[in-house]
């Protein structure tokens, strides 16, 4: 059971997104309880979730994980996501048929050996995250925000957009090693100025849905730190 103090709860797509990043912010954010959840894949292309749903979605994935603790929506300071952009706001020209196998993230286009699927996702993922970026609160009164690794967490950690998935464990462990005993090296890292978005937290999405922007190395993960984050979501968070 945690102390009386209140719980971040931070969820991320994946393991390697959780091995690399729990440690660390626990570290940074001292004042509260920090829990990093991954959803086990991207709850925002998962099929079946629509912008009609996906705040419930998001609800019970919370309320699932409280309930072996009889945690309660009140134990709750914030919801903060972390997603991949994943390229989804590119135009359809950008998506181009390849032989290769699999996706491949370039700096301009994506490659895919089935170009169909991936403008599907596209347009799947957009909708999902508009309505991700206008909701407040998330099981009945919790406040939420989401931010985004762009085009993926590898490519803002580890400057490969590409990387593949028997070495994501590795890149995510030898990450959490370099930044887990010196957590200011982190955030001089996330605020690095060739990839941070440190504009509003509006702007900063407005900014990863122009052009192709939304394949290029860029994160606003640093306004989670900001004054501009906490004026957003009303809540603290304390370094």
């Amino acid at each position: 059971m945690p102390s009386k103090r209140k719980i971040i709860f931070i969820i991320v797509e994946g393991i390697s997104d959780q091995t690399a990043l729990a440690a660390i912010m626990s570290k940074l954010i001292k004042t509260e309880n920090v829990i990093v959840e991954f959803t086990r894949g991207d709850i925002t292309t998962e099929f079946g979730v629509s912008p009609s749903n996906i705040a419930s979605k998001i609800g019970n994935f919370i309320k699932e994980y409280s309930k072996p603790y009889s945690y309660r929506a009140s134990d709750y300071l914030e919801v903060i996501h972390i997603i991949d952009t994943d390229g989804a706001f590119i135009g359809e020209d950008r998506v181009l048929e390849s032989e290769i196998d699999g996706t491949f993230y370039d700096c301009d286009t994506i490659k895919t050996s089935n170009r169909k699927n991936i403008i599907d996702r596209n347009q799947r993922k957009v909708q999902n995250i508009q309505r991700l970026i206008s909701l407040p609160k998330v099981w009945v009164n919790i406040p939420y925000a989401v931010y985004f690794f762009s085009s993926n967490l590898d490519h803002v950690l580890h400057n490969n957009a590409n990387v593949p998935w028997e070495d994501k464990d590795k890149l995510a462990t030898e990450f959490v090693k370099q930044y887990h005993r010196n957590p200011e090296a982190f955030l001089a890292f996330i605020q690095d100025d060739t990839f941070a978005i440190k504009k509003p937290y509006l702007d900063s999405w407005h900014q990863i849905e122009e052009g192709e922007n939304s394949l290029k190395r860029h994160t606003n993960v640093t306004l989670i730190f900001s004054e501009q984050a906490k004026n957003i979501k009303r809540t603290l968070i304390q370094i």
